[in-house]
């Protein structure tokens, strides 16, 4: 009998990290005008904490839509305070703002977290 199931690397720690700052993020995205978000009405909080939590667990179980959902929202922060700072006279905080999108995209965009986004299961009977 063939076996049919991937197999899976260990966890990188780049991932433990990724999913453990998601997990902080979500702990400071419950306090009311904390960080970027300080602008969105108050009953956003409540919203983003489970998403952050979500992406904590799916990037832990490997989901591909998580790498995808985490390049994507971080990539845009990064683009979207990246052209903020260029029109910013305050380059220090400018810099501080663009700090936490460029960590998550380094850790996502490594190689050994790609490649454990990358494992896919075995058809089965293939």
């Amino acid at each position: 009998m063939i076996d049919t199931e991937p197999v899976r690397m260990a966890r990188p720690r780049r991932v433990t990290a990724l999913s453990a700052l998601l997990v902080c993020s979500a702990i400071v995205s419950l306090a009311p005008g904390a960080g970027l978000y300080g602008g969105l009405p108050a009953w956003t909080y409540a919203l983003l904490s489970p998403v952050y939590v979500v992406l904590a667990w799916a990037v832990v179980q490997a989901k591909r839509w998580a790498w995808w959902a985490l390049v994507a929202l971080h990539g845009g922060n990064f683009a979207v305070l990246l052209l903020m700072a260029t029109s910013t006279p305050d380059v220090t905080a400018a810099s501080m703002d663009l700090l936490w999108p460029a960590v998550y995209l380094v850790l996502l965009l490594s190689e050994r977290t790609r490649t454990w986004f990358a494992v896919t299961p075995a058809r089965p009977g293939a």
